[in-house]
């Protein structure tokens, strides 16, 4: 239910105690990440120009890893296509295309593989500020931080659960 129709900002809290209160909302999720064994399911959106989304499934034993998502194909029309992880090798299986291939060393998975989802990746951030944002009426505390050029956001509603991450790219 997070729509971003009519959102509104409120960055009120002094950085120094949103800094500690933010790292505390945070442990629970970097608790998870550092198992290292865990499974998170949501909804990605990407902007470019349209606004598409698709459903992903995030599975991660040690450095092995599935990523699935359906991702929009054409005239409206998912296919649903998995990376997956193995040993250090990473395979693309599209079933429904009947393709499947063994992932160049060159192409970067590292990023969404490790990126993301991973404890490593958290520790560089740097905090920005936080701020109260309200979506649909509801009021969500939002993180923000910023890593090598891009900035990170955390919501979080009322109880301290993560409910959505945004991560913006230049």
């Amino acid at each position: 239910d997070l729509v971003e129709d009519n959102i509104v900002v409120d960055n009120s809290t002094p950085v120094s105690t949103a800094k500690a209160e933010a790292e505390s909302r945070m442990k629970p999720y970097s608790d998870l990440l550092k198992s290292d064994k865990f499974t998170i399911r949501g909804t990605m959106k990407q902007k470019d120009g349209d606004v598409m989304e698709f459903p992903l499934l995030y599975i991660r034993n040690g450095a092995d890893f599935c990523i699935e998502a359906e991702v929009p194909f054409e005239d409206g029309k998912a296919v649903k296509a998995r990376v997956i992880n193995l040993n250090g090798t990473a395979y693309c299986a599209i079933p429904a295309m009947s393709v499947y291939y063994v992932v160049d060393d060159g192409e970067e998975l590292d990023d969404f593989g490790a990126g993301t989802f991973s404890d490593e990746m958290l520790k560089e951030y740097d905090f920005a500020e936080t701020g109260t944002v309200t979506l649909n009426g509801k009021s969500y505390i939002c993180d923000v931080y910023n890593y090598d050029g891009e900035t990170h956001k955390y919501y979080f509603d009322s109880n301290n659960q993560l409910v959505r991450i945004e991560e913006i790219y230049s």
